[in-house]
């Protein structure tokens, strides 16, 4: 997994990936799922819940994989990359 760290303020990074989100599932509504792919997730905000509950349970899932993290914090974003 690689990650890009830039300087992002969550708020409006979450209303723009809405946003591109409700038009990619529009756009792939009729499209056949892909046998063994696995969706990806990125996790906005790497506080306690998804610290120690989401990412650890992305890692157990069958159909879907950890993609990406959305943090205001740098130093996080670097250690996020060595763990996973």
């Amino acid at each position: 997994m690689s990650f890009l760290i830039v300087n992002l303020h969550r708020r409006p990074f979450i209303k723009t990936l809405m946003s591109a989100s409700f038009a990619t599932v529009a756009a792939r509504a009729d499209e056949p799922s892909t046998p063994g792919k696995k969706l990806g997730w990125a996790l906005v905000g790497l506080g306690t819940l998804s610290t120690n509950q989401l990412a650890p349970a992305l890692l157990k899932a069958k159909h879907s994989k950890l993609s990406a993290v959305v943090t205001g914090t740098p130093e996080k974003g670097v250690k996020w990359r060595e763990k996973y």
